[in-house]
């Protein structure tokens, strides 16, 4: 059996980067760091931000992630408010 290396483009590096640099920051924003619940709202907070910066519609996110719309509108709205109420802490 062979093991070959997976490539990636330089857009799926770039989506990787930015899905753990945005985690990284909404984790921060959370008054409850520990545990999943917390990494798992912001990896997906993360994801559906990043995807959304590289042009994807909500709603082939809300399909490719297996979620409703609905609550990928609603994480993208608290993504959004998350990274603006950050940058406004000086």
């Amino acid at each position: 059996m062979r093991c070959s290396k997976i490539t990636t483009t330089p857009i799926q590096e770039h989506l990787i980067n930015r899905i753990a640099e945005l985690t990284d920051l909404f984790l921060q924003t959370k008054k409850r760091q520990g545990g999943d619940r917390a990494q798992n709202t912001t990896t997906f907070w993360a994801t559906i931000l990043a995807r959304r910066e590289l042009g994807e519609s909500l709603k082939a996110i809300a399909i490719d992630l297996d979620m409703p719309y609905e609550t990928v509108r609603k994480y993208a709205q608290a993504a959004r408010k998350a990274i603006s109420a950050f940058e406004k802490v000086p």
